[in-house]
């Protein structure tokens, strides 16, 4: 069975945690933004070691997102 968006959304909360946790940082509270930005960061030169291109990696990652709202029909 498919995941919903807040399915998805639980998955990358805990994934974030982790993120967090890792660092040794708090992990108790929901993610701020610039947090989101980091794990987005560190996940970019995850990806350079793979020699996979950020450009790709980013379109893709909207397609899906526009997908799956639209899928849910939320505006995106």
């Amino acid at each position: 069975m498919p995941m919903n968006n807040n399915e998805r959304a639980e998955h990358a909360g805990s994934a974030m945690a982790e993120y967090l946790a890792s660092k040794g940082e708090p992990h108790d509270q929901p993610a701020e933004d610039y947090e989101i930005s980091d794990l987005i960061c560190d996940l970019l030169h995850h990806a350079d070691r793979f020699g996979f291109h950020h450009r790709d990696i980013l379109d893709r990652a909207l397609m899906h997102y526009h997908a799956e709202n639209a899928e849910e029909g939320v505006p995106s």
